[in-house]
């Protein structure tokens, strides 16, 4: 049966033509193949949306899977390469759950606790085949911490228990899975004795509190393991990429592989896109192996990249699964995600209480029942209460110095927390003897220590004056403290501090991303780079609202996203990398003589005489030596040194202390 096209579908043709060829090109041009098919791609305009959020029923179920194929097959025939990235969230288990694999029954009879295998690597697992309803032995990454998430125990009619996450998908009677938080009693669960199958139904639920939770990751071709005696599954990527390569196979009418379009390896890659044929699927499972930062470098990576060039050529589609953990991030890279700016723990923040009443708290005693502290509009030039997602501990034992302005006023932080200026947010180790801080009017506060009531303190903010106040020194003090920031502050990302404002913390605040469309007309440059000079210049305090106006002014921009959070851990490894001084390295270590001890005090020297004197700036430095010795040096390679000599010093006294 033919669809007939209606009036608006026609309106939308007509406008699509005059927006790209001009008002009289429906009639005086002549429309090629590739004209109507550019056509067609305007007016699928669903691409990067959520499907589900569809309410028509062909965008349910597996007719998500259908459309959103037909979808990439019209943009492959126009020339269009299409990638797909996919990844989900961990179904995961507690670490006293019991895995079934080969093992040494008189020490584990009913199974391997997931504790003894975290982090050891790939091992095999008993898992089941759907097809043949028989147990084999499987191959699987290993068993990995997944997050800190709430958890809860399932009890079945059997007797069998296990705690997991409510995502967590148990298989059923008929083969599929359903997460826990969906099953029911009539829900008929399939689980193992002794070798075989049995069935068994929901009891009870209960929930337990939040627990760092695994996963068995990549159990290769069944997807699934015996925990506890259930049959679960692992990570639901490699099922959906599957079900959507099928899709693109019917609509080809070609018949779906697995061992045609699955591939686990560098090597298996290599050999399936160089023997596909046009138009085929290729779906790279756990493509983490060989596009994290730890492995991209790889020889076999690097002759990879030369054949994705075909991806292109053959129009595949090319599906890759993504697990949400990283195993291994590059220090830069992860460093262009967070912002860790800190005060010492007894700055004094303005807050309101839930009862209205108004105090100087100390930061380190934030907590839940200050959920507002003093911020400043910088659009309404006003003071306001605004509340904020939590207070955190940014890091121990930190280096400290000291800012002074010329009115007495004090305050302790890292070097590179920002303060507001008349040039703008500037960080404590770029301000200049010209910089003037943006100040509350200390005056106007009765009692810095005591509470000041809302009826006195309304008429102060009302009655508050603009003030700047220039610096008087920067120092660095002999003393390391710990260290805090708020994070999140709603809308304006700032609070007073000691009476100045200060930047709150963006802990994983750059977590946005700009998504830019290649340019349909082929007749223009793909990326339109030329065009980029239009959008103009921003920093990291930049507001997001003017930052998106800035970038709507280049023709391919498309929309700003969110990245996910990264977890906790992540965070952590992160530290420790940061934190990691290269002369422990005993190698290293070997290799350092006196003179390089001599050299790096006498840098560090130089570098605190700079810290007291707020005209001595790295930037000056910098001119200095290529005016005077025409030798250019960038501010990063300084400060890499200096970092280097800090980290010299640090080992030797941590020795001498020994």
């Amino acid at each position: 049966m033919t669809k007939t096209m209606g009036y608006g579908e026609m309106h939308l043709i007509r406008e699509i033509i005059k927006n790209t060829w001009g008002e009289n090109a429906l009639k005086t041009k002549k429309f090629t193949t590739h004209d109507i098919l550019y056509i067609m791609q305007e007016m699928k305009d669903d691409e990067g949306k959520a499907y589900l959020e569809h309410s028509s029923s062909i965008m349910r179920g597996f007719g998500v899977f259908r459309a959103f194929a037909k979808y990439l097959l019209y943009r492959n025939i126009a020339n269009f390469d299409s990638m797909v990235l996919m990844t989900s969230e961990k179904g995961c288990l507690t670490d006293d759950t019991l895995l079934m694999m080969p093992r040494d029954l008189t020490k584990y009879p009913e199974g391997v606790p997931l504790k003894k295998l975290i982090d050891k690597g790939p091992i095999q697992v008993y898992s089941f085949n759907n097809k043949t309803k028989k147990l084999e032995i499987k191959q699987s990454d290993g068993v990995e911490f997944a997050k800190h998430d709430m958890v809860f125990k399932l009890t079945l009619s059997n007797g069998y228990k296990i705690k997991a996450t409510n995502d967590h998908p148990f298989m059923l009677l008929n083969g599929t899975y359903k997460q826990l938080k969906d099953l029911t009693y009539e829900d008929k669960i399939k689980c193992i004795l002794n070798g075989k199958s049995i069935i068994a139904h929901k009891i009870k639920v209960e929930e337990l509190g939040k627990q760092n939770v695994y996963d068995v990751v990549n159990v290769k071709d069944n997807h699934n393991f015996i925990a506890n005696g259930f049959i679960v599954s692992n990570t639901g990527k490699s099922s959906s990429a599957i079900m959507l390569g099928r899709q693109w196979c019917k609509l080809l009418g070609i018949r779906f592989s697995p061992e045609k379009h699955l591939a686990y390896s560098n090597q298996d890659m290599m050999e399936k896109i160089k023997n596909a044929e046009k138009f085929s699927v290729i779906i790279a499972d756990e493509a983490v192996r060989f596009a994290s930062s730890e492995d991209w470098n790889k020889k076999e990576a690097k002759e990879l990249k030369k054949v994705l060039a075909q991806i292109r050529t053959k129009h595949l589609l090319f599906i890759l699964c993504f697990p949400l953990k990283v195993n291994k991030v590059e220090k830069n890279y992860l460093e262009s995600f967070v912002n860790y700016w800190c005060l010492t723990g007894d700055t004094k923040i303005i807050t309101r209480d839930k009862t209205g009443m108004i105090r100087n708290t100390p930061i380190i005693k934030l907590n839940k029942y200050n959920p507002e502290v003093l911020s400043y509009n910088i659009k309404t030039q006003q003071y306001e209460f605004k509340s904020y997602d939590k207070k955190i501990l940014s890091k121990k034992n930190a280096e400290i110095f000291e800012l002074e302005l010329q009115n007495g006023l004090k305050i302790k932080c890292t070097e590179d927390h920002p303060f507001l200026t008349q040039r703008d947010w500037v960080r404590l180790k770029d301000l200049k003897e010209t910089d003037k801080i943006f100040i509350y009017n200390e005056k106007s506060l009765d009692n810095k220590n005591g509470p000041v009531f809302p009826n006195s303190f309304s008429l102060i903010i009302d009655s508050c004056w603009k003030r700047r106040i220039k610096i008087k020194s920067i120092k660095k003090l002999d003393k390391r403290e710990d260290v805090y920031d708020i994070v999140g502050v709603e809308d304006n990302h700032n609070f007073v501090a000691n009476n100045m404002v200060v930047h709150n913390c963006d802990l994983f605040g750059r977590g946005k991303g700009a998504i830019y469309v290649k340019d349909k007309n082929p007749s223009n440059d793909t990326w339109r780079i030329k065009d980029f000079k239009m959008v103009g210049s921003y920093n990291e305090f930049t507001d997001l609202s003017t930052i998106e106006k800035k970038l709507k002014k280049h023709p391919n921009f498309w929309k700003i996203i969110k990245f996910p959070k990264p977890p906790e851990w992540l965070y952590t490894k992160y530290l420790e990398v940061r934190e990691k001084n290269v002369y422990n390295d005993e190698r290293v270590r070997g290799l350092v003589t006196s003179d390089d001890v001599h050299k790096a005090l006498l840098l560090l020297a130089l570098q605190e005489i700079m810290m007291n004197d707020v005209t001595f700036t790295m930037n000056r430095i910098s001119l200095h030596i290529k005016n005077k010795y025409d030798i250019p040096i960038t501010k990063k390679h300084i400060q890499d040194i200096l970092m280097d000599s800090k980290q010299l010093i640090t080992k030797i006294r941590e020795e001498n202390v020994k």
